[in-house]
């Protein structure tokens, strides 16, 4: 059932995220829909990419854990990743900081991240592995993006 709304969820806001493909191959997205500890799931070049916005809970989490700029982002409260592992070629599940109940028992529980369901491997908010594993990478790949004026993000041809 929670997989359902998850995914009318996202599909929703595709809708109204204003999501197009320009000629020059880019994916222009307008971030002003996007709340805390929610994600848009896009394709770019026929590959799944994620957007997500950290809540400042997250953003707190992650510079402990990490320490300041160790964020992999251009701006401290939206992550960009390609929304699968390559050391799978799985897509990856985004698990929200806010949906506590679901991921109870997991890495990312609480803290949000990214799960692949093929290897069963868990990533925090800045695409990188909870834990070291030897059948994965332990660190997403980052696309190339840019942000306009605004909410604008484009990903692609940066």
């Amino acid at each position: 059932m929670k997989t359902i709304k998850i995914t009318i969820f996202i599909v929703t806001l595709l809708s109204f995220a204003n999501t197009y493909a320009k000629e020059n191959n880019t994916v222009t997205v307008k971030l002003n829909l996007l709340k805390p500890g929610m994600s848009i799931l896009l394709k770019y070049k026929k590959l799944p990419v994620y957007v997500i916005h950290r809540t400042s809970n997250d953003i707190r989490y992650l510079e402990k854990k990490r320490g300041k700029n160790k964020l992999r982002s251009r701006r401290t409260k939206y992550f960009i990743t390609w929304g699968y592992n390559p050391s799978s070629g799985c897509q990856l599940v985004y698990a929200s900081s806010l949906d506590k109940e679901w991921w109870k028992g997991h890495d990312v529980y609480g803290h949000g991240g990214l799960v692949d369901p093929c290897l069963k491997v868990e990533y925090d908010l800045t695409g990188r592995a909870f834990k070291s594993y030897t059948n994965s990478i332990l660190e997403l790949p980052i696309p190339s993006y840019k942000f306009l004026t605004g909410n604008t993000l484009v990903i692609g041809n940066e």
